[in-house]
């Protein structure tokens, strides 16, 4: 099972995001954020994000293409 999750920054801004384990997935986030480059990692250390800071929007989507279509929505 897949589900959508969400990252809140203080700033009003969101990250969508999908994974089927949200727990290692927001470890990886938090994790990355300490070293990658990229604008939500950015983000992240901009605003200190923690793991309050990320939320499941909808979980139980049977496959990865629904997931995506989800995401999107």
């Amino acid at each position: 099972m897949f589900l959508i999750y969400k990252i809140n920054f203080k700033s009003g801004k969101v990250y969508i995001g999908q994974t089927n384990n949200f727990n290692a997935r927001r470890n990886q986030h938090l994790c990355d954020a300490k070293t990658e480059d990229y604008k939500v990692y950015r983000a992240m250390r901009k605003y200190n994000t923690t793991h309050e800071d990320f939320e499941i929007i909808e979980e139980n989507i049977a496959t990865r293409e629904e997931c995506s279509i989800r995401e999107i929505y």
